[in-house]
């Protein structure tokens, strides 16, 4: 399987976690490296001979075109819920890898700090000193912002 891993800890919980992108590129790159072949990924043609490769390994994937007409966007099919998705977790080594809601990942929960943070950085008229300013004097940390 083409991807690189990331350690996502959502839940304090860490599932390695599958990125469509990631794994496009890998297979462009063995591709290139076995065969000599390089894709063109602004011809739908070249995508659809990348869809049809990459759906006879064990992770199905599928494309849209960008609403930029800038080529096209790649989704993983999730083997749970058949759902577009660009992120896969490997919650169980010996299972395919399924998405955030088969795998009944959350996000981490805001903080009321966090919350004023996201308050203050909507606000238009504040200078960044300003902005600054005030998360000093509420006290808000970098542990007050999460991240998923």
């Amino acid at each position: 399987m083409y991807h690189n891993k990331h350690i996502n800890t959502v839940n304090d919980t860490p599932y390695p976690r599958l990125n469509i992108g990631d794994y496009i590129i890998g297979f462009k790159q063995t591709e290139r490296q076995k065969r000599g072949r390089i894709f063109n990924t602004n011809h739908e043609g070249e995508i659809m001979n990348i869809k049809e490769l990459l759906n006879k390994s064990q992770q199905k994937v599928d494309y849209v075109s960008s609403n930029l007409d800038k080529g096209y966007i790649f989704y993983f099919i999730c083997s749970g819920c058949r759902r577009r998705v660009k992120y896969l977790y490997e919650h169980d080594p010996f299972d395919s890898p399924l998405c955030r809601v088969c795998c009944k990942l959350g996000y981490k929960p805001y903080t009321e700090k966090s919350q004023k943070l996201s308050k203050i950085f909507r606000k238009p008229i504040l200078s960044p000193d300003d902005k600054y300013m005030i998360i000093k004097l509420a006290g808000i940390t970098r542990d007050d912002v999460p991240t998923v």
